[in-house]
């Protein structure tokens, strides 16, 4: 593996990805913004993929001859683009499915903002009869064993035979 942090580190045979990084850095130098970029080059697609779980990444976009079937092993990004012509500049600017997304690797344990963020979500339980007395038991020793009386004590009410 290779960590590129200026064009000019590019070997030849990775002429078009040089380019493409020369412009980026160009563009970015010129706007004045202070960002840290870099391409990693993988000696193979096990690593590749590797790479990009551990960095959980925002804009995943993959260049495989194949790239629907790199689908379920790729497992933390924000957007996942399949293809060269699935650009992330459809999906930022045009294609609907989400410009909000994680960053600083959020991607290892949430998503993109969509509509189900801003739903709220209730929970409930209702629990009885042996389900008590069995739920109880564990419930009170764990609560013993983390030190926290007052869970050891309700669920100890919620024993067979204890009156509630």
């Amino acid at each position: 593996m290779r960590y590129v942090k200026q064009a000019q580190q590019m070997d030849a045979e990775d002429a078009s990805v040089k380019n493409t990084v020369s412009a980026i850095l160009s563009d970015i130098k010129l706007r004045g913004e202070v960002a840290v970029r870099e391409v990693i080059v993988a000696d193979d697609m096990e690593e590749a993929i590797a790479v990009c779980n551990a960095y959980a990444i925002e804009h995943l976009h993959v260049h495989a001859a194949q790239p629907r079937s790199l689908m379920e092993q790729l497992t933390n990004y924000g957007s996942l683009f399949l293809g060269a012509g699935s650009s992330v500049v459809f999906s930022d600017k045009l294609s609907g499915t989400n410009h909000t997304l994680p960053t600083r690797t959020a991607a290892r344990y949430t998503g993109g903002l969509w509509v189900g963020t801003y739903l709220k979500v209730v929970t409930h339980q209702e629990v009885s009869g042996s389900g008590m007395d069995v739920l109880a038991r564990h419930a009170s020793r764990q609560s013993q064993i983390e030190g926290l009386v007052g869970h050891a004590m309700s669920a100890a009410a919620r024993l067979s035979g204890a009156t509630i």
